[in-house]
């Protein structure tokens, strides 16, 4: 996918945090920044001072701008120049968060829509059936219906949008977002409505993660306020470049077994189950620590990151967290009849060398934590390290289904 790259030049009041927390103001400030609406990533920019300011160094920012925009960030690195005469100080910064809001009404809320901002899911997308030219623009038509969930009784609904890159010369790419989209009548308060859908959309887009077997997160999201005549109240933008995601989902054809599986009412399934579940802080620090080692640049960190999260998993299933356990009686465990029923013989772990009773990567780990200097096959233990990938994922997801008869979630 292309970047969507868009420029934003304004003017406002710039304070400049120390270390002792005292701050340096600046009235009618430039600002120049530019960022790709697609991802959020690397958000950055200038301000122009017309005035020396000398006292550079890594500080944080708060600029506010005259409409309504709040950035947040830190200030990276300075320039001088003289224009017209007059030296003006340019301040490099890179945004961790900003914000902006337009008020139309003081009036009381009573409905809400939120759109979060998430890397693109193609599994999720739908077919461009046709396209016509209006207005300098092309409008597309969707053959497929928009993917909904219902979670906890409040439909998720994935809108989408696409566009061709230049409207005036289009070609074969698009720029296609999801906006994951929740609409809700409120009467209470605004912002706990705000953060609890917050944290559902985060359970949500956890599963789709684990189903996926790509980490993703939400990096902002658009938020609408109405009356009770459905007018608006507010229009707000939240973005923030700190979460750590992996891209998105982007693949033309995922495999036909993946499909057969995992359809909507299973992920319905898999999302409500989680929810509702009574170790699902447990079993969300497992999917991430699941998902988070296999982002990992190294090897060695990332297989034993990945064993210690399967370790977390079984752990989880036959109730002995906090427990000093065996690592291979607790999966074989978790495996047996009495939980899981998944036989171990159909993922062919390589037994270790002196214990048949071990497997050949779990000395392959004892290796790296204890520094000996014994010599394996980094293509057989790469493949065993899949299996290990392989059987967590199957166990998490086995664990939230209401279908305890299939025991091999297939990848995308």
């Amino acid at each position: 996918m292309r970047e969507y790259i868009k420029k934003i030049v304004s003017h406002g009041k710039l304070e400049i945090f120390g270390e002792d927390k005292v701050k340096d103001e600046f009235e009618n400030v430039r600002c120049e920044f530019s960022y790709d609406i697609l991802s959020s990533k690397k958000i950055v920019g200038v301000f122009e001072i017309p005035q020396m300011y000398d006292n550079i160094g890594n500080k944080k920012f708060i600029f506010k701008d005259d409409v309504e925009r709040e950035l947040k960030g830190n200030i990276t690195g300075s320039t001088f120049e003289h224009i017209g005469g007059y030296r003006y100080n340019t301040l490099n910064f890179s945004i961790d968060e900003f914000t902006r809001s337009q008020w139309f009404s003081t009036a009381n809320p009573k409905r809400l829509r939120i759109d979060f901002l998430i890397p693109y899911i193609s599994y999720l997308s739908r077919s461009v059936l046709t396209y016509h030219f209006v207005e300098n623009d092309y409008h597309f038509k969707f053959s497929d219906e928009v993917y909904k969930i219902l979670v906890n009784n409040i439909e998720v609904r994935f809108d989408e949008f696409a566009s061709f890159v230049e409207a005036t010369e289009p070609d074969s790419k698009m720029y296609r977002m999801l906006y994951p989209t929740i609409e809700l009548n409120i009467n209470g308060n605004v912002d706990e409505s705000v953060e609890e859908l917050k944290k559902l959309f985060d359970d949500v887009l956890l599963i789709l993660s684990l189903v996926l077997d790509n980490k993703m997160r939400c990096f902002g999201y658009f938020l609408k306020l109405y009356d009770e005549n459905d007018k608006i109240i507010l229009d707000y933008e939240h973005r923030i470049t700190t979460v750590k995601s992996r891209g998105g989902f982007v693949k033309k054809h995922v495999n036909n077994k993946f499909e057969e599986i995992f359809t909507k009412e299973k992920i319905t399934t898999l999302v409500n189950n989680f929810i509702n579940h009574e170790n699902k802080d447990l079993i969300r620090t497992s999917s991430y620590d699941l998902l988070t080692s296999q982002e990992l640049d190294t090897f060695e960190p990332r297989l034993v990151w990945t064993i210690f999260s399967l370790e977390g998993v079984v752990k989880i299933i036959t109730n002995k967290v906090g427990e000093i356990t065996k690592f291979g009686e607790v999966v074989n465990l978790a495996c047996s009849e009495r939980y899981m029923n998944v036989d171990l013989n159909d993922y062919n772990f390589l037994k270790s060398e002196n214990d048949d009773h071990r497997w050949l990567i779990t000395d392959y780990r004892n290796n790296i934590a204890h520094f000996n200097n014994k010599k394996f096959d980094d293509e057989v233990i790469f493949d065993e390290y899949k299996k290990v990938i392989r059987l967590a994922r199957n166990l998490l997801l086995k664990y939230l289904d209401s279908d305890k008869n299939i025991n091999d979630y297939p990848f995308p």
